[in-house]
């Protein structure tokens, strides 16, 4: 099988590689070869003006998945908004874009460029930005800046389509003037405009350079029913800002959240694999983006969030299917898988190299069965019930270990249980065919449990077995309800626990009830 020669094909693959050990000098790329594996392995992100925060965050997709002769990431400073939107319809070379979501809204509502929500696909939802009105002391509220002349920012910046939007929706009227946002400050200060409106992540360094003490301040932006559906509320305090907003104050301010998006290329497209690649480095490294020292915005981020009206990019979509989404209390399962994902995006190289998602499937399944692999998983259990999933019962940690049997060394796979509220006294433990914890209905009747299907390995070529692998060690509670002795299960490894379920029954009996499940997945 396949699966089985997974790391000779692995190793094969490897050899392949640009800049493999084993290359002599005679192997070195021509010119013509340099410059195609360069552009085949760049990838060119745009993101807003150099104070941005899209601009940080793009500079350090680049810090972060930066990696020799397999993907180099380009930051590329551009207007934001309505302009990233055109760079990636029209402009040569940009594969992706940081654009706001209420601007995407803007231009397909608008049409502004034809049938936009077939063009562009997006990957992941990114971080919120807060909305700024940035004015004087003279002015109380964003009615006082009716027909005043307002700065909207440069135009097809997104500054403008916001500032438009949230204007419109408040029924404020004013006069829009298009300045940088530097030099709209001055004009503030002469009187010569009212306000700037400023789009960006808190921390910002332009808004942090202002300061109430040259006669600055910030307006509140109340949050109406007309705004729900493209913002959020938010709020700027004197922690983010002390030299704006006096101590212990807050202002009362909208957020829209960034999308990544990308052109919507066919499938047999080298940019389509180039970003397939991309993505998958980007998805499998992005705990690092949630450590110092990147930016705090990357704390906001939820990959599996969806974004309505727009269709994701396959291969994020099917990433996200295989491995699921980083929440807390995520199994470590799933933190090992992206780490295995991390190690092949690391070393593939695209074309022949690229591998399908059911061989990557099979050979992370072969990773995990290879006796030297001293990885481990925290499977999370939950009480079952009959109307969803129960309360938190603890975890148990598997790992891949060893054991001795008549003098040969044979594969285990090693249970440490740290569970608590259950019935003292031993209690059957099985794996189950499904990856579900939750109930399903049986004669009319829902029972808790039941979606984890029968035993695994319980049945095979039409024959049921009294004894089967599926069939664990029992589960020993002590007399203060908790659980952690453990258990060795001879001849099962990781890889068996994948898409399955864990099951703890209510006593000792391989028929009772189910009481405790904990999903693999």
């Amino acid at each position: 099988m396949w699966f089985r020669n997974g790391f000779m094909v692995l190793a094969a693959l490897l050899y392949l590689v640009p800049g493999n050990d084993n290359a002599t000098a005679q192997d070195q790329p021509t010119h013509e070869q340099k410059v195609t594996l360069e552009n085949a392995i760049t990838m060119k992100i745009v993101s807003g003006d150099i104070d941005d925060t899209t601009t940080r965050l793009a500079n350090e997709l680049a810090i972060v998945l930066d990696s020799p002769k397999t993907l180099r990431v380009l930051p590329v400073l551009s207007g934001g908004g309505e302009k990233n939107v055109s760079d990636l319809l029209y402009l040569k070379g940009v594969d992706v874009g940081l654009v706001r979501t209420d601007v995407l809204n803007y231009v397909a509502t608008r049409e502004v460029f034809s049938g936009v929500n077939g063009r562009l696909r997006y990957i992941a939802k990114l971080h919120n930005e807060e909305v700024y009105v940035i004015t004087t002391a003279k002015v109380a509220t964003l009615q006082d800046l009716a027909n005043a002349p307002v700065n909207f920012g440069r135009t097809s910046q997104g500054n403008m389509a916001t500032a438009e939007l949230i204007l419109a929706a408040l029924g404020i009227a004013v006069q829009p003037v298009h300045l940088d946002h530097a030099e709209a400050i001055q004009k503030i200060r002469t009187g010569e405009i009212a306000a700037t409106i400023v789009v960006n992540g808190k921390p910002n360094a332009f808004v942090s350079n202002l300061s109430a003490a040259d006669g600055l301040k910030l307006l509140s932006i109340p949050f109406v029913d007309p705004l729900t559906e493209l913002y959020l509320p938010s709020s700027l305090s004197s922690d983010d800002y002390p030299d704006l907003i006096g101590k212990g104050e807050t202002v009362d301010t909208l957020a829209t959240t960034v999308v990544m998006a990308m052109y919507n290329w066919p499938k047999n497209h080298s940019r389509y694999q180039r970003t397939a690649r991309f993505v998958r480095a980007f998805f499998s490294k992005f705990s690092a983006f949630r450590e110092a020292p990147r930016h705090p915005k990357w704390k906001e981020v939820n990959l599996g969030a969806n974004l309505p009206g727009w269709t994701r990019f396959e291969p994020a979509q099917e990433w996200l299917d295989l491995y699921g989404t980083t929440v807390p209390g995520e199994p470590a399962l799933a933190g090992l898988r992206k780490s295995f994902e991390e190690f092949l995006s690391d070393r593939l190289d695209g074309g022949e190299q690229t591998l399908s998602t059911d061989q990557r499937k099979e050979m992370f399944r072969t990773f995990l069965k290879w006796k030297e692999n001293q990885t481990e998983a925290t499977i999370q259990v939950h009480m079952t019930s009959a109307t969803g999933i129960g309360p938190f019962a603890g975890t148990i940690r598997a790992s891949n270990t060893t054991i001795t049997v008549a003098g040969a060394e044979e594969q285990a796979l090693l249970l440490q249980p740290s569970l608590k509220e259950l019935t003292p006294g031993p209690h059957a433990l099985h794996l189950h065919s499904f990856p579900n914890c939750g109930p399903s209905e049986k004669d009319g009747v829902m029972v808790a449990g039941l979606g984890a299907g029968g035993h695994l390995f319980a049945e095979q070529e039409g024959k049921t077995f009294g004894s089967h692998l599926g069939d664990l060690p029992d589960l020993q509670v002590a007399p203060d309800r908790t659980a952690s002795e453990i258990i060795v299960v001879p001849r099962l490894t990781l890889a068996d626990l994948l898409e399955r379920s864990i099951m703890v029954h209510a006593s000792g009996s391989d028929t009772s009830s189910r009481l405790a499940c904990g999903v693999i997945n």
